[in-house]
């Protein structure tokens, strides 16, 4: 019943004018004192409660969307408004206080919850199903009154349980009381999901989450507005959803009000968005057409974010800027071929980007955005093309990068790239997969492995309750207990006896600049059946890297991932923002899929990468199908596109 995403103190001043603006002021003689302005009346607590048992609750909904265009789990949050007949149309900062104070705040959520209801019936019988997320005041959680009836109304209205999300304001400490906790865990038994909305902003966030069996957290508009402009806000964002994945919670970023925003969070890792990009809140009429336009304009899977139209805004700019009076006396043909030519001109590399880009061709359209932005360095006339230029650049950026984790392959050893601070060693398990996958069976499944974590500038690893446990330097590891690894190299015995050497150890290796990059290699003991290791040979090859710093590529003795290069030096940088770029050392020439690019690039998956003479296969190891990037590069001739740009030609 809160606006998370509206300012209401401009509607509710024009409502009170409204309102008083009928009662006529007695004329005054030229000469009569002036008589002070009369103030108007303020809405109070019997304002409200006439309010409630006239009618004049009216819930609006504000659209919830997945970042990920291939899903359609849609939701709505539910706000509520008041539509007064002599304030006007009243919003929740006005009147949510009042109710809490007065004991109105039951009578008002069940008002809201009857009429959001009856539309979400009218939603489903036309064929829409949504999540339905309601606020609920920490003041209706002292006691199991309100829950009751809460229950009794989705029974009512034949409303399944699975299809209601509660938001609770973790800044109440209502919140966290013995009762709240006892009637949200009753909710939660019931099917419902419980969401702590708001989050960062109360007085203990991790002690609610630790304490009430949430499965959604919001992360406040206040810092997903200062996403693109505040580092720290950034940090505090993808810091949020990595804990919330670790805890498999789901995240919805509230506040989201441009499409540069809506990307860079899909690639942190949110799973839902809202915010005035999306929509504003609307009436339930328009809900079913808000649902299907945004399906329809969104894009189908494969397209990702940001959107299409974004892109094709930026190649009309460019392309207006390209046909500008001045520039020479003949057409602009768009041929996706011209750029290669060593002595093209500025508007042979833009004449090329349009088609390679229209064509999914987005490795070689990139390519095309750097050495057109870098001849327009130093040209200030073209200072609008070169804007243009590298706004095109950063959306197919965002189309290549890839968020999660990464697989880099070579032929003799296999680097997988996990972007984070803690993983789980073991087997892999459907119901709880683990990040360092070894299929040794003397190794646990799911959460009865080994965890590793950065905690305050140490890494430390945990043994969360194994089958034949765990031992460093010969101290045995135990749930709760967690030993340190020193810099350098330390020696994980799993399954080890009193009298024979272990089956298998892992040996782990801090590195890195800043040692906050550790390593994981698996290494068979000669006791170790091969029966009980059916993946040994490639998990032997493999080395793990859990990291958020730089990882370095070469064949220098410092390098993280090692190459078979003759001159031991440093080829290029791996780093980690918002997904796996790569950058190469001045000098070194790096392709991907036969596309050249002396400055830092996207990784994607399926692309083939050499930088220097050593050559690798990325991956991602995703259980679903890899997306297909269409990457390919221009050996061959392509013909000029139907489209043109009237105007000149240098």
């Amino acid at each position: 019943m809160r606006s998370h995403n509206e300012i209401a103190t401009g509607h509710r001043n024009s409502a009170i004018s409204a309102a008083t603006s009928h009662i006529a002021e007695p004329p005054q003689a030229a000469d009569a004192p002036t008589r002070p302005a009369r103030k108007p009346p303020a809405f109070a607590v019997e304002h409200l409660r006439e309010a409630i048992a006239g009618g004049h609750v009216v819930a609006e909904y504000q659209p919830k969307v997945p970042f990920d265009p291939t899903l359609d789990s849609y939701g709505v949050e539910v706000l509520c408004r008041l539509r007064h007949p002599a304030f006007g149309q009243l919003y929740p900062d006005v009147f949510i206080q009042l109710a809490e104070k007065n004991g109105l705040i039951a009578e008002l959520t069940d008002a809201v919850v009857r009429q959001a209801f009856s539309d979400w019936r009218k939603w489903y019988e036309h064929g829409l199903t949504m999540r339905l997320a309601i606020n609920v005041s920490p003041e209706l959680l002292d006691g199991s009154a309100w829950a009751d009836r809460f229950l009794t109304c989705c029974d009512e209205f034949g409303i399944a349980t699975e299809y209601i999300t509660l938001e609770i304001t973790e800044s109440s400490s209502k919140a966290a009381s013995e009762s709240a906790v006892d009637v949200l865990a009753r909710l939660k038994l019931k099917g419902i999901t419980l969401s702590i909305d708001d989050f960062g902003t109360g007085f203990s966030s991790l002690a609610t989450l630790y304490r009430l069996p949430f499965g959604e957290l919001k992360i406040d508009k206040c810092f997903v507005m200062e996403l693109e402009r505040d580092p720290a806000a950034r940090a505090l964002i993808e810091s949020t959803v990595e804990m919330a994945q670790r805890l498999g919670l789901k995240v919805t970023a509230e506040g989201v009000e441009t499409d540069s925003t809506f990307a860079q969070l899909r690639l942190i890792g949110c799973d839902d968005a809202q915010g005035w990009f999306i929509s504003k809140s609307l009436p339930a009429d328009e809900i079913p057409s808000f649902f299907a336009g945004w399906k329809k304009t969104r894009g189908t899977p494969g397209d990702g974010n940001p959107s299409f139209a974004s892109k094709l805004a930026a190649i009309q700019n460019l392309l207006d800027e390209a046909a500008m009076p001045g520039n020479a006396n003949e057409t602009l043909m768009l041929s996706a071929t011209q750029f290669l030519e060593p002595d093209a001109s500025i508007l042979d590399i833009v004449a090329a980007i349009p088609p390679l880009a229209l064509q999914g061709r987005l490795l070689p359209a990139l390519a095309a955005c750097h050495k057109a932005a870098g001849i327009l360095k130093t040209r200030h006339v073209y200072a609008a093309m070169k804007k243009h230029i590298l706004e095109l650049q950063r959306l197919l950026e965002y189309r290549l990068l890839a968020n999660g984790p990464l697989i880099l392959s070579n032929g003799s050893q296999t680097a997988h790239l996990h972007p984070r601070r803690s993983a789980l060693i073991g087997r892999s398990a459907d119901e709880k997969p683990v990040d360092i996958v070894i299929n040794c069976r003397w190794l646990s499944r799911g959460e009865r492995n080994l965890y590793l974590y950065f905690d305050r500038g140490d890494w430390l690893i945990e043994d969360l309750g194994s089958t034949n446990g765990a031992a460093v330097a010969g101290t045995m590891l135990a749930p709760g207990n967690p030993v340190s690894i020193s810099r350098g190299s330390t020696t994980v015995e799993i399954g080890r006896s009193k009298t024979g050497e272990a089956p298998l150890s892992l040996r782990l290796e801090r590195c890195g600049a800043n040692h906050e990059t550790i390593t994981v290699r698996a290494l068979a003991g000669t006791e170790c059946d091969p029966l009980t290791w059916p993946s040994r040979e490639q998990d032997l090859q493999s080395l793990w890297i859990v990291s958020r710093e730089n990882v370095s590529v070469g064949a220098a003795p410092s390098c993280i991932i090692r190459t078979e290069d003759r001159v031991a030096t440093i080829l290029a940088d791996i780093r980690f923002q918002n997904g796996y770029w790569i950058a190469p050392r001045p000098g070194v020439a790096l392709t991907i899929d036969g596309v050249t690019f002396e400055s830092p690039v996207p990784l994607p998956p399926d692309t083939t990468v050499q930088v220097g003479s050593s050559t690798f296969v990325v991956q991602s190891p995703s259980r679903q199908p890899a997306t297909t990037w269409k990457t390919d590069g221009l050996s061959g001739q392509v013909a000029a596109g139907p489209l043109r740009a009237v105007g000149p030609r240098a």
